[in-house]
């Protein structure tokens, strides 16, 4: 049971971090259209589809199943830890569709710019530390001498 959970995992892990990604569809424009696995439509993520969805996708419900069977081997004493994680796993994939949207929102914008026009990218995520101001450089980085 040990082996076959530790393989299930594994490809798992291999889907979510590299197939996942191409699953995804969003045109060269940055438009993005009904897809008709629940779990690839950027639509239905986005809360704007209006179709109806009847395809799930088995590689990414696998995600399920393996907290739904782990849950189960552990029993509940473990159930708050494993929801904390798959809740973890869940922010991460939503990180991904949104890296995938908007890398390609980025690519469609510089795609119409022409000669005269310009785009300024600013980086908010920067962290800023305000200790540098009071400190020197060799303190900072804690150098002595």
């Amino acid at each position: 049971m040990k082996n076959k959970l530790i393989t299930q995992l594994e490809m798992l892990r291999r889907h979510l971090k590299k197939n996942y990604e191409n699953e995804l569809l969003v045109h060269d424009n940055g438009i993005t259209k009904h897809v008709d696995y629940i779990n690839h439509c950027l639509l239905h993520a986005f809360g704007e589809c209006v179709e109806q969805h009847f395809l799930r996708c088995a590689a990414c419900d696998e995600l399920f199943e393996v907290f739904a069977t782990l849950s189960h081997l552990l029993g509940h004493s473990y159930n708050t830890l494993l929801s904390e994680y798959q809740e973890k796993l869940t922010c991460y994939l939503a990180h991904q569709i949104r890296k995938i949207y908007l890398s390609a929102q980025f690519n469609a914008v510089l795609d119409k710019l022409d000669d005269h026009e310009a785009i300024i990218v600013v980086d908010y995520k920067m962290h800023i530390l305000p200790a540098t101001a009071r400190e020197t450089k060799s303190k900072f980085f804690g150098k002595k001498g």
